[in-house]
Formats: structure tokens, sequence, C-alpha cells
């Protein structure tokens, strides 16, 4: 969907992704540090839509594995990077913020200032992008 309206409101959609883990979620930390190691290599957005759309198969599919799916460039490096005792920064950034904002869920949106539980309805989006490019 996000792909989408880029597409169709070139310059009017900025999209930032923030990390928060659940600490609940057994996945959902390894998850976040092999999106960011495959980040590293330029392939964050096809590693995180792969991801998404095969969230089912996570504790079942190796980090690596999303990672060739992805067609992340070297594997060595990212097998590396997903090992690696420290979190990446921006997950650490990501996780302070979320506190901070007292965020209790995933995915939390934020849209012009409002926040959605849920990610809004793509016709609710459309229409903001709509009106504010009609400013």
């Amino acid at each position: 969907m996000i792909t989408r309206l880029e597409q169709e409101f070139p310059g009017q959609l900025a999209m930032t992704f923030i990390h928060f883990p659940l600490e609940n979620h057994r996945f959902a930390l390894p998850a976040a540090k092999a999106l960011e190691c495959a980040g590293q290599q330029g392939r964050f957005r096809e590693y995180l839509d792969l991801s998404f759309a095969k969230q089912d198969s996570l504790g079942l599919k190796s980090w690596a594995s999303y990672a060739s799916d992805a067609q992340v460039p070297n594997d060595v490096r990212f097998e590396s990077c997903v090992a690696d005792s420290i979190l990446p920064t921006p997950i650490v950034r990501g996780r302070n913020l979320g506190k901070s904002m007292d965020m209790n869920g995933t995915p939390t949106v934020v849209l012009n200032g409002l926040r959605y539980s849920v990610p809004p309805p793509e016709s609710l989006i459309r229409a903001l992008l709509s009106d504010a490019g009609s400013h």
C-alpha cells in the first residue's frame, strides 16, 4: 500500500520506520536486528516487506534465508552483523522513543501528528494526501 501511495503522491508522503521490538515477542528483537543488518547493505525496504509478508514463518525460517530472499548481497557480512551482540543504534533509539511516547504495541502509526494503534485505512491516508496537495 505504501509503495502505491508513494508513486501516486510523489514527494507528499514520507515513511519513517522506527523500531519498537516488543519485549514479550520472542522474535521481535532478532527480527529488528536482522532488518538493520539488511539495511546496512541497502536492502532495508526489501527485507521489511518480505518479513511482514512472511511473518508466519518467523522462528521457522532463518534470518539468512529471509536475507537471501530479499537479495541482501553479502550473506557473510549479514550473518556476522546478526551475530554481533551489540544492538544497532536505530533499535536502541526506537525503543527509547517508543517508551517516551508510552507506546504499548506495534504497529503504531503516526500520521499528521495523530497516533493510530493499527494502520489507518488507505482511504484515510489518500484523503489526507489529496487534501494536503490542494493547499
